[in-house]
C-alpha cells in the first residue's frame, strides 16, 4: 500500500514512539495523522504538524469506534502507563481488543500492533525467533501484552483482521523515557555499576528503525498476519550499552561492582524508601527543597545513587537475559535492513541532549 494515499490512525500518538511515527510520516509522506488523544494537555509534541486530533480513551468503545472511521491502517502504539498496574493491564487488553472490534466494524485494511520481546518470559532461550515459545513471567506489563498479542490474533484468525504484530527490544533515541533518558539519569546519579551480572544482550533498537518497520508492514501484503521481532541485530551487552552512554556524557568511567556490593545496595534501598516516604508525607515539598538545596552544596550524598543502585539486583534478570533476537524473518519478509548501529544512534542522542541543555540555559 502507498503510505501517501493512506488514512492512518495513530494511538500513542503523544508518546516517545507514536510521536515520531506521526512526524515522520508528515515530513516523508505528506500524510496527516489521526491522532488518538486522552489528554489534550499532552499534545505539545504533534500539535506543530496539521494532523487530525480524534479525543478518545481505549476502555471507550464508542470514541474508538468514531475514531477507526475512514480509516485504511491503524498503528497501534498506546499502552497502560499510569501508576495502576491492574489498571494498565487493562488498557492493554481491553483496550486493544475494543480497537480491534472498531477497526473490524471500520473495515481498516492493516491493524499494526506494537508488542515487545518480553511476552517471550523470563527463561528465554539464548537464540530467540517468531517460532520461540511465548509465556506469562508474572510481570504485569509483559503478561498483558502477550493477552494482547492473542486477541489480536484471534481477530485474524477468526474474522480476518489483517493483523500485524512487532516486538521490539530496547527502543532508545531522543526523547526515550526509559532507555535513554532513564539511563542518562542513572549515569548522571552514578546509579550504575559494571557486574559480571550485566553481561546480558541488551538487543537496543533507535526509534527510526522500528519506525521504518512498521512502514514496511504497511506496505508490504506479505507482512498481514505475521509476527516480526526488530532490532539493530547488534549483540551488545548491558554493561557495554550504560558504558557507551557513560562515554558521550563523558562522565569519569563505571566502577565494577561485586555481589556483596549490590546486596548493600538493596538493603540501603529498602532501608531509606520508607524513610523518605515518611519524612514527605510529614513535610510535603518542603523537605524535598531543603534536600536539594543541601545536595548541591555537597552537605548530603545524591540519594538517588543508593535508590537506583539499590535496584540494579532486583533488576539483574534483564541485565542477565542472554537472549539474541533475530530479525531474519523481518529481513526476509518485510526488506527490513537497520540503518542504526549503536554509534550512530548514540551520536544522535548526545546532539539531543546537548541541543536541550542550550535551550534550558534561557
Amino acid at each position: 500500500m502507498d503510505i501517501k494515499e493512506l488514512k492512518i490512525l495513530v494511538t500513542g500518538a503523544t508518546g516517545f514512539i507514536g510521536s515520531r511515527i506521526v512526524e515522520r510520516l508528515y515530513f516523508e509522506y505528506n500524510n496527516i495523522a489521526r491522532c488518538l488523544v486522552r489528554n489534550c494537555g499532552k499534545i505539545a509534541s504533534i500539535a506543530r504538524f496539521k494532523n487530525e486530533i480524534a479525543y478518545g480513551d481505549l476502555l471507550d468503545y464508542n470514541s474508538l469506534s468514531k475514531a477507526t472511521k475512514g480509516i485504511d491502517v491503524v498503528l497501534h502504539c498506546a499502552y497502560g502507563n499510569t501508576s495502576d498496574n491492574n489498571l494498565n493491564s487493562k488498557i492493554n487488553v481491553d483496550g486493544t481488543e475494543n480497537l480491534c472490534r472498531a477497526s473490524l466494524k471500520n473495515n481498516v485494511k492493516r491493524f499494526i500492533y506494537l508488542s515487545t520481546v518480553e511476552v517471550y518470559g523470563k527463561n528465554r532461550p539464548s537464540h530467540v525467533d517468531e517460532r520461540t515459545n511465548t509465556s506469562y513471567s508474572g510481570n504485569s506489563y509483559a503478561d498483558s501484552k502477550l493477552e494482547a498479542e492473542k486477541i489480536c490474533l484471534k481477530y485474524r484468525k477468526d474474522k480476518s483482521l489483517p493483523i500485524v504484530i512487532l516486538r521490539p527490544p530496547v527502543v532508545y533515541g531522543p526523547y526515550a523515557p526509559v532507555w535513554t533518558i532513564g539511563v542518562v539519569n542513572r549515569i548522571q546519579n552514578k546509579g550504575f555499576s559494571i557486574s559480571d551480572k550485566f553481561n546480558g544482550l541488551c538487543n537496543p533498537l533507535y526509534i527510526d528503525d522500528l519506525v521504518e518497520a512498521i512502514f514496511l508492514s504497511i506496505k508490504q501484503d506479505n507482512a498481514v498476519g505475521e509476527i516480526f521481532n526488530i532490532s539493530s541485530g547488534e549483540k551488545l551487552t548491558w554493561n557495554e550499552y550504560y558504558t557507551k552512554y557513560n562515554e558521550i556524557l563523558s562522565m569519569p568511567p563505571l566502577k565494577k561492582i561485586n555481589q556483596k556490593g549490590l546486596k548493600i545496595y538493596e538493603i540501603l534501598k529498602k532501608i531509606l524508601n520508607p524513610f523518605l516516604k515518611f519524612l514527605k508525607l510529614k513535610f510535603g515539598d518542603d523537605i524535598l527543597r531543603l534536600y536539594y538545596q543541601m545536595r548541591e552544596k555537597g552537605t548530603i550524598p545524591n540519594l538517588k545513587t543508593f535508590l537506583q543502585k539499590g535496584s540494579l539486583l532486583e533488576d539483574a534478570y534483564i541485565y542477565n537475559c542472554p537472549s539474541y533476537y533475530s530479525i531474519k524473518k523481518a529481513k526476509k519478509k518485510l526488506g527490513f535492513q537497520p540503518n542504526y548501529k549503536i554509534d550512530r544512534g548514540l551520536k544522535l542522542v548526545k546532539q539531543w541532549l546537548i541541543h536541550i541543555s542550550q535551550i534550558s540555559k534561557y
